[in-house]
């Protein structure tokens, strides 16, 4: 992992990610990309007059002198080499583009908790980013406590095995030094007797691939059954003492675009840990 791109609204809420990838940027040796977006104001009248003008430069000036504050802060206290970059328009937009202009690794975003408008607002910003691009989004809830990340899930249905989706669950549990868990979800109501064998003796030689690919000391691999997908997903990660949730999206199809980033989506809104969500389609 080389850039870790990280938006900034100044927010609580992004501030939460801020932390969280400094933490990364330290372990990966990777840089960090600071990302503030002005959406300016576009008032005919008050162009004419020249309000708008001096108000967007006032605003922008304002945004630069904090980005370069959050660089200061963090190349002296962390040690980490910190870019900053500022935008006009529209938000997701330039965060796609920038991303694809540095090759970022990884996304790093806040999102909604129990905050304000504000952080709402930003909050669906960072999850709009799920299945939107190419590169790996890690979603830092509001409410979360940064701590020691010992457990990393990836929750899968579809046994990935191209490298482009794996290697980046394995080194995230690498640069960590936690336990790998897998789980697949069986949903007891629709699926039959034989999807559930099916799904075991997938499981079982997923198990088998991971350990001969990347010979992970600790690995752990569950076949989860219920009646719905998320709270059985949640009863695991309380049980097991899970740190950080990783999915997958899709882009094959409208349909399976809509249910898939609509389940990380979800997920993003309700879980209190760190969730990476990785495009399936790379």
């Amino acid at each position: 992992m080389k850039t870790i791109l990280v938006p900034t609204d100044f927010s609580t809420c992004a501030g939460g990610a801020i932390n969280f990838a400094v933490e990364l940027a330290k372990l990966s040796l990777a840089d960090i990309a600071l990302l503030h977006v002005s959406e300016v104001s576009e008032s005919m009248f008050n162009d004419q007059v020249g309000i708008n003008r001096q108000y967007n430069q006032e605003m922008l000036e304002e945004a630069k002198r904090k980005l370069d504050l959050h660089k200061k802060a963090i190349e002296e206290t962390e040690q980490v080499a910190v870019t900053t970059h500022l935008f006009t328009g529209a938000v997701n937009a330039s965060i796609t583009q920038l991303a694809d202009d540095l090759h970022a690794d990884l996304i790093v975003m806040g999102t909604v908790g129990t905050g304000g408008l504000r952080e709402k607002i930003w909050g669906s910003t960072a999850t709009h980013q799920i299945g939107k691009n190419n590169v790996p989004v890690m979603i830092i809830p509001l409410q979360y406590e940064a701590k020691k990340i010992d457990n990393v899930l990836l929750a899968t249905n579809h046994f990935e095995e191209q490298p482009a989706i794996l290697n980046p669950v394995v080194e995230m549990a690498d640069l960590f030094l936690s336990t790998l868990h897998v789980t697949v979800f069986t949903d007891v109501k629709k699926d039959s007797a034989g999807t559930y064998l099916d799904q075991e003796e997938k499981l079982a030689a997923y198990k088998k691939l991971l350990l001969d690919r990347y010979g992970e000391d600790s690995l752990v691999v569950s076949h989860l059954t219920g009646n719905d997908f998320e709270q059985s997903l949640q009863d695991y990660i309380e049980k097991q003492g899970v740190d950080l949730l990783v999915m997958i999206t899709y882009q094959r199809n409208f349909i399976n675009q809509l249910f898939a980033a609509s389940q990380s989506r979800r997920m993003a809104f309700h879980t209190n840990i760190p969730l990476l969500v990785i495009p399936g389609e790379i």
